[in-house]
């Protein structure tokens, strides 16, 4: 296996999974390892399942539970992850038929998030970007619009960071966050920004050219919290208090164990500091599919 580098650590993936991530000259942090469906099923008998999460429709999507003896399980569809109680190691299995890139996808973009989180890192669901002023950053649910605006960014020469998943550090008296991988999941018209023209309607994985993605670690100049409202007719972008944007980041944030008290008080106590420390903004626009235009003007305003 070798060592990429990944939301600021270095992680081994198998070949399948590691494909097309950048390489880590350090050190790895985080193995990433196929198990068997004898590993899931160790103590199943005491696992205390302490948490499900549902699609809007009602459908479970993800549980998060425990064994006894420590190590974590994730379930999703059809692919099954263990995690050492450190963090340290993730074991998967996908059940044959299931296309590894699904869970290659949820395992980027879902459990390594919730793996950082168990280990000390806080990482929020969001896209970032790379701009002259530095890392700005698009928080909001599914739907809203943050690729898409990530994407028209990109094709103003302000490369991607990360996709779906943004980790935030604060040293000193500054909060700074690292790349993820260099690719999107796009839709037809957000590819169509990128010059990636094809016939499928479907929202599909775009590897992203190096001119596109800039991998490392860089300073937080901006956090944007997407609105979309009934009640606007053009895009406005409007300041944000400390504690508005903190209870933003709070439900935007990736969580294993809902039950480590001592997590949640780490947790608060950096999103209070990215809060305090990161000049944040609510992006307000009309209801329905955003048009990335008039919000990427928007932006670079405000920046400017």
């Amino acid at each position: 296996m070798d060592s990429h580098r990944l939301y600021g650590i270095g992680i081994e993936f198998p070949d399948a999974i590691g494909n097309g991530l950048p390489r880590s000259r350090g050190a790895a942090l985080l193995r990433v390892l196929v198990s068997s469906r004898e590993l899931w099923n160790s103590g199943e008998n005491g696992i205390q399942w302490f948490h499900s999460w549902y699609t809007r429709e009602g459908s479970c999507w993800l549980s998060a539970g425990q064994r006894d003896d420590g190590w974590y399980l994730l379930h999703s569809q059809e692919t099954d992850f263990v995690v050492a109680p450190g963090g340290e190691q993730i074991y998967f299995h996908t059940s044959a038929g299931h296309p590894v890139e699904v869970s290659r996808q949820f395992l980027l973009n879902q459990v390594i998030p919730m793996v950082m989180n168990l280990r000390g890192t806080e990482v929020i669901h969001a896209s970032s970007v790379l701009t002259s002023q530095g890392a700005i950053v698009f928080v909001g649910n599914g739907g809203y619009g943050k690729s898409t605006l990530a994407a028209s960014l990109i094709r103003e020469q302000s490369p991607l960071l990360s996709d779906d998943a943004v980790p935030l550090v604060v040293r000193g008296q500054q909060a700074w966050t690292s790349s993820g991988p260099p690719e999107m999941g796009l839709w037809p018209r957000a590819r169509r920004l990128l010059n990636r023209n094809d016939d499928s309607p479907n929202k599909l994985l775009v590897p992203l050219r190096a001119c596109e993605h800039q991998e490392g670690e860089f300073p937080l100049a901006r956090i944007y919290f997407l609105q979309p409202s009934d009640r606007v007719r053009n895009v406005a972008v409007k300041p944000a208090s400390g504690p508005e944007a903190f209870a933003e980041l709070v439900r935007a944030s990736h969580r294993l164990d809902l039950t480590d008290r001592r997590m949640l008080e780490r947790q608060v106590n950096t999103l209070h500091q990215v809060a305090s420390l990161v000049s944040a903004r609510t992006l307000e626009y009309p209801v329905g599919v955003p048009d990335p235009d008039p919000l990427r003007t928007a932006v670079l305003s405000d920046l400017t």
